[in-house]
């Protein structure tokens, strides 16, 4: 029988939590995120402008949560160093850099365009 959905939502804020707790990298794109979208407020750009922010942010955000989840099945499954587990998480990590990146463009594009 499938969980509650408030349940569901229950877990969902907790691995939130945990990330922050434990990731620095997850609180920096979050500083980074809200500093982006308070100056994108003060300069007044448009529904559409934040909306694309919002979206690139959360394109961001999705990749680092998923890293690091990666990261921690593959110390749990694999914990000593292998080539595998090791190629593995540099893939993960390439994925947060190019989701960064892009989002880096679009914040530029949409401030300095």
């Amino acid at each position: 029988m499938p969980r509650p959905f408030r349940q569901s939502l229950g877990h969902a804020w907790r691995g939130l939590q945990i990330a922050w707790k434990t990731q620095p990298n997850v609180r920096i794109h979050f500083v980074i995120a809200a500093s982006v979208m308070v100056i994108a407020l003060v300069l007044r750009k448009t529904l559409l402008e934040i909306s694309i922010l919002l979206v690139t942010i959360s394109v961001v955000v999705v990749a680092e949560l998923i890293n690091t989840a990666v990261e921690i099945l593959s110390d749990i499954m694999h914990p000593r160093v292998s080539k595998n587990v090791e190629i593995l998480k540099d893939v993960s990590a390439a994925a947060v850099l190019v989701a960064s990146g892009v989002a880096a463009l679009v914040g530029m594009l949409l401030f300095f365009g």
